[in-house]
């Protein structure tokens, strides 16, 4: 009887431990289920905060869709719509307006860059009279001197002589500044040191020769025009007529050598190759 007893009490005794047990979890289902529920609502919270218009956004969609700034709108856009002159409305008008002012500006830039002429284009070279003259040394670095140099008759000489002519033409008489007074060019001797080659330039002026003298054609001008071409030269530095800039020296030709230089190249014609030969002995 007492073992009876005994098993009826810890039966007893287990089931109070098991409602007991099932009462203690149930707070803490409620907890984990309201922290689940709770972003839900702190997320509805924000999306009613962000989703939601502000007071300013709200006062602003008010004024746009007050019905005073719907009036001032249609009113605009009946002024813009009234016809002005015959079936031109006024927003056609001021098209055409706008439109004809950029035509005029455009025809007027069109015929100023036609109709222009630059007064310092407009000269006579017949009238480019006194002779202004100017000697000085080339150095082509890339090539070797021989003796065949020496001779002006010469082949080598000869070619050595036309390519530079040509070079020195082409560099005189494509100058803004220099190009409408240059007249020719040419050399008159070779020497070592590398080569050497002696060349001379030939200018025509106007009689009134003052300021060119002293500026456009003043030994600085022409000298920097030379060297800057120089400079700019499509040639490589290892081409065999690539002219050294920094070598460059030249000085104007003045008194009786000035006199005598003008008189044997007038005699030597208006041929364009004798130009370049002409002077091949003047005196140093």
């Amino acid at each position: 009887m007492s073992n009876e007893y005994i098993a009826l009490r810890k039966i007893t005794v287990g089931t109070t431990a098991n409602d007991s047990s099932h009462t203690d979890a149930e707070p803490a289902e409620d907890q984990v289920a309201m922290s689940i529920k709770t972003p839900n609502s702190s997320a509805r919270g924000s999306f009613s905060s962000h989703g939601s218009a502000t007071p300013a956004g709200d006062r602003l969609q008010k004024e746009e869709t007050s019905p005073a700034v719907q009036s001032k709108t249609r009113k605009v856009l009946s002024d813009l719509n009234a016809v002005v002159v015959w079936r031109l409305r006024l927003w056609m008008v001021i098209v055409l307006i706008f439109g004809l002012i950029i035509f005029v500006i455009v025809l007027s830039l069109i015929l100023c860059s036609v109709l222009y002429v630059d007064e310092d284009e407009k000269f006579d070279r017949a009238s480019f009279t006194v002779p202004r003259l100017f000697k000085g040394t080339l150095r082509l670095v890339n090539q070797n001197f021989t003796a065949a140099l020496l001779s002006s008759d010469s082949p080598e000489s000869l070619a050595l002589s036309e390519n530079l002519r040509e070079q020195l033409s082409k560099i005189f008489s494509s100058s803004p500044a220099l190009g409408r007074f240059f007249n020719s060019a040419g050399t008159s001797s070779f020497s070592n040191g590398s080569v050497i080659a002696s060349y001379w330039l030939k200018f025509m002026l106007p009689p009134d020769q003052g300021e060119l003298v002293h500026y456009t054609l003043s030994r600085e001008m022409v000298r920097g025009v030379l060297r800057q071409q120089l400079y700019d030269q499509e040639l490589h530095p290892q081409d065999p007529l690539y002219i050294d800039p920094t070598l460059v020296q030249m000085e104007g030709v003045q008194g009786p050598l000035l006199k005598q230089t003008a008189q044997r190249h007038e005699g030597e014609g208006s041929d364009p190759e004798g130009d370049g030969m002409g002077l091949r002995d003047t005196p140093q």
